[in-house]
């Protein structure tokens, strides 16, 4: 279940020794793909409070309350809202009906780093999960993960793990066995 919503059904067969690491990264990689298929094929419109955007009581009550459940709606709704260029602090706080300074401080304060790191992040992770789990070209890759602009998505994740997105697709994919476990080096995550 995915959200009070049937979305798929895996099993996933890995040794011990790798099988919780191989299980999460799975497991991100589905819900990046549900995810994407409910914005596409759910009747996703493109504008605030569509298919696409979680439900409008995550954010009720959030402004009155205190910081740490600001902080989780903050989460999820970033979160639900990777792949969408706009998602900015001033932004999600519009959506949580709160002060941008405020939710801005509030969420440093609970998290331990700004939102817009986070949120910089959580793209930057989801995208290594795409680029190594996917043959998708890299321009669709960061139009997924977020970055309307495929080369300041490139600088990026350059900046972030030292390797172009297609020179991290061929080392981790070089370091795989054939059996899917890895080889000491890269990992997936």
């Amino acid at each position: 279940m995915w959200k009070g919503r049937l979305a798929a059904r895996c099993v996933l067969v890995c040794p011990p020794s790798t099988c919780r690491e191989r299980i999460e990264n799975e497991m991100d990689l589905l819900s990046v793909l549900v995810e994407n298929a409910v914005m596409r094929h759910g009747g996703a419109t493109g504008e605030e409070g569509s298919a696409g955007a979680p439900d409008d009581d995550t954010a009720e009550g959030t402004a009155g309350g205190s910081s740490r459940s600001l902080t989780e709606a903050a989460v999820t709704y970033i979160e639900t809202h990777l792949s969408d260029e706009r998602l900015r602090v001033g932004n999600i706080a519009h959506r949580l009906g709160v002060n941008a300074a405020y939710l801005a401080h509030s969420f440093h304060e609970r998290i331990g780093q700004r939102m817009s790191r986070y949120i910089t992040a959580r793209r930057l992770r989801r995208a290594r999960l795409l680029i190594v789990n996917t043959d998708w070209q890299i321009k669709r890759i960061a139009h997924e993960c977020g970055w309307q602009n495929a080369n300041w998505f490139s600088h990026k994740f350059r900046e972030e793990t030292g390797h172009t997105p297609t020179e991290y697709r061929r080392r981790v994919r070089r370091r795989r066995r054939p059996d899917g476990s890895e080889k000491n080096g890269l990992r997936s995550s």
